[in-house]
This record gives C-alpha cells, structure tokens and sequence, in this order.
C-alpha cells in the first residue's frame, strides 16, 4: 500500500489545531465520503476505496498519514500536492 506522510510544526496550540484538524477532515469526508472518527488527539478517516489515514496532533507539530487504497495509488504525488497546499494555507509553509 502505498503511503503518503507529512509531518509539520506549527504555532496554532494542541486545541486550534485539534479543531482545524477535525475541520479539514470533515470536509474531505464531505468531499470524498467516508467516515471519520476522534479518538483523543487522533482524527482518522477511512474511505471504502480502502484508503485511510489519520492525523495525530501535538502541542507544536502535526503529522498526517494516509494510505492509499489501491484505486487511487496513481494519485499519489496529487493528493500529496493538496495536502502541503493546505497545510501551507492553514498551518504555515515549511521553512
């Protein structure tokens, strides 16, 4: 399976940052469907294409990890480009 991670400080706070998390996962769910669920500082998603990942946040930093299902494998550098897009709009470019 193939995987997509990115991994990223931020200045936002363990609790924005949770929210902006949960935010974005839900209008991917919206967007793509599937299903999302928290656990603590965890926000996953699965989608029935068998791709799923989740976002582990902290206090300074956040990592996404998602693998792809085998349907959308040849999307890969795609979904990776709008990940970094959008965490460069919300959380900040990498320096």
């Amino acid at each position: 399976m193939k995987t997509i991670l990115v991994e990223r400080e931020h200045d936002l706070g363990q609790e924005d940052c949770q929210a902006l998390a949960e935010d974005l996962v839900t209008k991917w769910v919206k967007r793509i469907g599937g299903r999302k669920t928290i656990d603590g500082n965890v926000v996953s998603f699965k989608h029935i294409n068998g791709t799923r990942g989740e976002m582990i946040i902290e206090e300074d930093f956040i990592s996404i990890e998602i693998k792809l299902g085998i349907l959308v494998r040849s999307l890969r550098s795609v979904i990776t480009s709008e990940i970094n897009r959008t965490c460069d709009k919300h959380i900040g470019e990498v320096e």
